[in-house]
């Protein structure tokens, strides 16, 4: 594309829809022969005042350049004084989208100076306009310094006492509109109260530029840092000693240098200009220049370290606990460079997984190890935003695989979440102190009551819809309707807003339970947080049961616990899950349960550890078959202690974990096969493995040289209520969902152990072979499993295993498995030109238009 000709501008006037008329030059191509750079002018600024600084930026980048005055600056039309104080929010909202709009920008870079970096900061921060793929930002303010403060004071001697004001005629049709209009709002005692952009920032969409010189008087570089800190989309800054407010004009070449390498990047505006590099390395040798921050490189998740789910709070670096008597507070608190993987920046207490992964944790030693805790209020640590869901970055680089099972395992986080309330007596809240967007509101959503504090700026929403094309937080999509009860339409118009929903309005859209004004706020949080907790069962006097760290080691093809083998024949494709009975009866009382050790607590603990490490870090490994080995009696006799101790705290916390880990192996896109051999113990709680398993065979009689009895099934009470899926049915009322009468007759049989002559007839297993035929079915049922199509597996699994009534719970794995799963493949969401690929970047996604 050839650079814009000439330096001499197209002038001409704007008309506005109230017939106001507003100065514009153009220099270079025009809107519909290149991209453009629209340069908005500092508080004293005008077209003129530029100088020809927009003809050298056109001739450096190939870009059109747009330039105009403000009313009541250059030669537009004036305005009544005293400005208001929201003049810039005014101006970004108001007057700039129309002025594009009569331009006829198709594409632009917002250039601004100072008061008009504030301007293009506001609008980029506060609408969703396509047609800015970028910020160039010289000198900008985002909030109220002191020392800006007195420089503002000193232009207003100046203008009273010296010739300033007539040097300012030269430029403004009216100099005491434009002076005065800045000068007393910048200079009013309500005016940091109002000018404080923070919100706006953390909303920008679009890579940011900001040049600062280090000897500005007007601004420090913490204007830099907050954007560095607070936006979500790249921010690049380039620092430059001894350089005062108007880098444009004290170090020309550099600026344009860095405006150039920019646009390069956003645009490729030179046909012969070599690729977009990062700025960083573009300036490394430019005099004067120095302190460039930039994003790095961004990795593949999938080809990253093991991922290991196991931590303690020691180890948290982005959750803080705090108790205050029969209430905690669970704060999240996210280190922005405290990513699973590197490449991106956790901003605005956006998540990924090992964010999660701490939640969890934080959950389950939340009811394990203070049984005195009766209510948790989830709030943020940081000021004016709570959550702003799954980073963006991170989803738009992982792998597929990544992206489903992270998806998978924060509903399941969430899930536990309800589950406590549900059944633990447990009660969450939570407490939006800021924006909570997306799976930041997913993560609200999961508590029992929400609070949102009034002011005027927080918000609830989930955007995903118009912002990434995927579903909207797919578990807060569900519970917006199935929990919170949102009205159809209203849901609708809730999840194609990018804004959110604030206040009054989310509290009569029953998107929140309450709306608090900041006066009140804390004193209503720890209100609430009271009158939750004493509602609940749980014993205030007890002592907490701690979770030690599991015995685990890796070796070889193998994890191994204290209870469980995770074995794995990667030439095969197949993982093997071998679960160990405990090796002694039952402990001799509750307390002696509580100590250390307790088999049914620990054995919940590996087996969920050795699932999630198999779906995170083994995802070629599609088959896993599983096993038991030791004594079914000793099963039956902890499953006796468990229903005998069932009213107590620690007992009813012991049941429920297995019924998560249950339901977690349920949800695992794994085929599944139980292998019921001599030696095994599938009883009671581990029979439940083999009802989980999508098909099971048992070895009928004994094996030759095999001294071991021979393989048997046997049930206990735990199977027929303790640990029901996700539809709310045992797994014995899923197998036999077309034959009722099968579950009774099972029941009948409580406490037998049934041979494989006898499981077959009542239904309990798939398969009955001998040892014939053992080794041969065995293998052909293996190597038939491991040579379907792993897709139609996960979708012929998911949609088997869960028979009957559809419940919250499984309309969020439902979608999960098939919509976001498909969604996520799809190239509206992550093709080259899809929304989560090119988020953040400034350019409009295009859609495949086609209803599938």
């Amino acid at each position: 594309m050839s650079a814009g000709g000439g330096t001499e501008p197209r002038r001409s006037s704007a008309t506005l829809g109230d017939g106001r008329r507003m100065e514009t030059a153009w220099w270079g191509p025009g809107p519909e022969a290149a991209p453009s750079i629209v340069m908005l002018h500092e508080g004293l600024g005008s077209v003129s005042l530029w100088r020809d600084f927009p003809a050298r930026v056109s001739a450096a980048t190939g870009c059109g350049v747009l330039a105009y005055s403000r009313l009541g600056y250059g030669r537009s039309d004036p305005v009544p004084l005293p400005r208001p104080l929201t003049f810039m929010h005014d101006e970004a909202r108001e007057m700039l989208p129309r002025v594009l709009d009569a331009a006829g920008v198709r594409r632009c870079v917002l250039l601004g100076h100072s008061d008009g970096a504030s301007i293009a900061a506001i609008y980029a921060g506060s609408h969703q306009d396509f047609r800015v793929r970028g910020l160039a930002l010289l000198a900008p303010h985002f909030f109220v310094e002191a020392a800006g403060v007195l420089e503002i004071a000193e232009a207003r001697r100046r203008y009273e006492t010296t010739d300033l004001r007539e040097r300012l005629a030269r430029h403004h049709r009216d100099p005491d509109v434009a002076f005065w209009g800045w000068n007393q709002a910048w200079l009013d005692p309500d005016f940091p109260r109002v000018f404080d952009l923070q919100p706006e920032i953390a909303h920008i969409r679009v890579p940011v530029l900001i040049v600062q010189g280090e000897a500005d008087p007007y601004g420090t570089v913490e204007h830099a840092r907050l954007a560095e800190r607070e936006a979500y989309c790249p921010v690049d800054t380039v620092l430059m000693p001894g350089v005062g407010h108007a880098p444009q004009f004290d170090t020309p070449e550099q600026t344009l240098g860095v405006l150039r390498e920019f646009a390069v990047r956003l645009f490729a505006v030179h046909e012969a200009a070599p690729d977009a590099k990062n700025i960083a390395g573009s300036l490394a040798a430019s005099p004067g220049c120095c302190n460039i921050m930039h994003e790095a490189v961004e990795k593949d998740g999938s080809r990253m370290a093991r991922i290991d789910f196991q931590t303690d709070p020691s180890r948290y670096r982005h959750w803080k606990l705090r108790f205050d008597g029969t209430v905690a507070e669970l704060v999240m608190d996210v280190d922005p460079a405290g990513g699973l993987f590197e490449g991106y920046e956790l901003k605005l207490n956006s998540y990924d997984l090992g964010v999660d992964i701490e939640l969890h944790d934080a959950v389950q030693r939340l009811r394990f190890e203070h049984p005195e805790v009766g209510a948790v209020v989830i709030r943020s640590g940081k000021e004016g935003v709570f959550c702003a869901g799954a980073n963006i970055r991170m989803l738009g680089k992982a792998s597929h695989g990544h992206k489903v099972n992270f998806c998978k395992f924060t509903n399941e986080t969430r899930c536990a979440i309800e589950d406590a309330t549900g059944n633990s007596g447990q009660f969450y809240l939570c407490a939006v102190n800021g924006t909570a967007a997306g799976g930041g509101y997913e993560l609200a959503v999961a508590a029992d009551h929400i609070m949102l504090i009034d002011d005027r700026r927080s918000s609830v929403g989930l955007p995903e819809t118009p912002l990434l094309a995927v579903l909207p937080g797919t578990g807060g999509l569900t519970r917006v309707t199935d929990k919170r009860k949102v009205r159809r339409d209203l849901a609708d118009v809730f999840c194609s807003m990018e804004e959110g929903v604030r206040g009054r309005r989310a509290v009569e859209w029953r998107l929140v339970d309450e709306a608090v004004p900041p006066s009140a706020w804390e004193a209503r949080v720890r209100e609430r947080a009271q009158e939750f907790a004493a509602r609940s069962d749980r014993p205030k006097g007890a002592e907490g049961v701690a979770l030690a760290p599991l015995e685990r080691r890796f070796e070889g093809d193998a994890v191994l616990y204290s209870s469980v083998r995770l074995e794995f024949d990667r030439g095969a494709g197949r993982a093997t899950l071998t679960v160990l009975a405990p090796q002694s009866p039952p402990p001799g009382s509750l307390g002696a349960a509580k100590e250390a050790g307790f088999w049914p607590l620990r054995v919940a603990r590996e087996v969920d550890d050795a699932v999630l490490h198999l779906r995170a870090n083994e995802p070629e490994l599609g088959l896993m078959a599983l096993r038991t080995e030791g004594d079914a009696a000793a099963v039956l006799a902890h499953d006796a202690f468990l229903e005998e101790h069932k009213a107590d705290w620690f007992v009813r916390e012991v049941r429920l974990n297995l019924k998560r880990v249950l339901k977690r192996l349920d949800m695992t896109s794994r085929s599944m096969i139980a292998l019921i051999e001599p030696g095994s113990c599938f009883a009671g709680t581990l029979a439940e493995l083999a009802f989980a398993a999508d098909r099971s065979a048992m070895f009928a009689g004994a094996r030759g040289g095999d001294n071991r009895a021979p393989a048997a099934l046997a049930l206990s009470v735990a199977n027929f209520g303790a640990y029901p899926m996700a539809n709310g049915l045992t797994r014995l009322q899923a197998r036999f969902y077309g034959e009722p009468e099968a579950v009774p007759r099972a029941e009948a049989r409580v406490g037998e152990a049934l041979d494989a002559e006898e499981a077959e007839a009542l239904g309990l297993v798939t398969f009955a072979y001998d040892e014939t035929d053992w080794d041969d079915e065995l293998r052909i049922m293996l190597e038939e499993r491991a040579s379907f199509s792993p897709d139609a597996l996960t979708g012929m699994e998911a949609n088997l295993r869960f028979v009957g009534p559809e419940t919250m719970e499984t309309r969020i794995f439902g979608r999960l498995t098939a919509w976001q799963n498909w969604i996520f493949q799809r190239p509206n969401a992550v093709g080259e030109q899809g929304a989560l690929k090119l988020y953040g970047s400034g350019v409009k996604p295009s859609f495949d238009k086609q209803r599938i």
